[in-house]
């Protein structure tokens, strides 16, 4: 899944460049308007578990990484209006970092800190300056960087504990059937869930690790928001409804 999914024109966050730049709240939601699926945190599992399927699917490097089902069409967020507003209870982080993204310097722990620079937020009028007059890092801005720092360490968290169910070979791939009441059913492919039967085949010694790992708390989580497909299907309703 690509990291900077809609993210229109992002640039390192350059001092000179930017030293007039100024930020203002997020107008919107409308920028993951057009975003299905959102990569997702373990520390999130349990926020993110009342209200989407959190699965997983492989990346480039054929690693699995837990995303944020949305949506059940291409380029639809069902939590996006129309008008911006986003109505659900829980907002992933992935999304709560923009305009702000952490750019790979190819470096382990090595990043440049980058902005969207067509973000409607951004103004040399209004709102939070991003530096002081003196240059430093202004408070709105540090925030974001602790943020995004935040993001990272949980990122990294999160990796190790895919890279811990993919040793232990517990996905299976999973599709998800849909019947919405006001379209024809259909299928969606390219998922993976985790098999609770391999799960409990466990020795003691990886459940253990698993356990103390906090590690067990993310999968019961998982497996709990699978449930929450129909909530989508009930979401979708409506917009085809209006469509039909």
């Amino acid at each position: 899944m690509p990291t900077l999914l809609f993210y229109k024109k992002p640039v390192i966050l350059n001092r000179e460049a930017h030293r007039n730049f100024k930020i203002r709240p997020v107008p919107s939601f409308g920028y993951a308007a057009r975003t299905n699926s959102v990569p997702l945190t373990g520390n999130e599992f349990a926020a993110a578990a009342r209200q989407f399927p959190i699965l997983f699917i492989r990346d480039a490097r054929e690693h699995y990484v837990p995303i944020a089902l949305l949506g059940l069409r291409k380029d639809e967020n069902l939590f996006v209006e129309a008008d911006g507003r986003w109505v659900g209870s829980y907002i992933p982080a992935f999304i709560r970092r923009y305009p702000y993204v952490l750019g790979d310097k190819g470096l382990p722990d090595n990043f440049n800190v980058c902005i969207d620079e067509e973000f409607p937020g951004f103004s040399t009028e209004e709102g939070d300056p991003l530096f002081a007059d003196d240059g430093s890092e202004s408070p709105s801005l540090k925030r974001a960087i602790d943020f995004l720092n935040a993001f990272q360490f949980e990122t990294t968290r999160t990796d190790a504990f895919c890279r811990q169910l993919q040793k232990l070979d517990l996905f299976v791939p999973q599709v998800i059937t849909v019947s919405p009441k006001n379209g024809s059913p259909y299928t969606l492919d390219g998922f993976s869930v985790i098999d609770e039967a391999k799960l409990a085949k466990l020795n003691d010694a990886d459940a253990g690790n698993m356990l103390r790992s906090g590690y067990l708390g993310w999968i019961y989580a998982h497996l709990l928001s699978t449930h929450n497909v129909s909530e989508l299907s009930a979401r979708l309703d409506p917009r085809l409804k209006q469509s039909a």
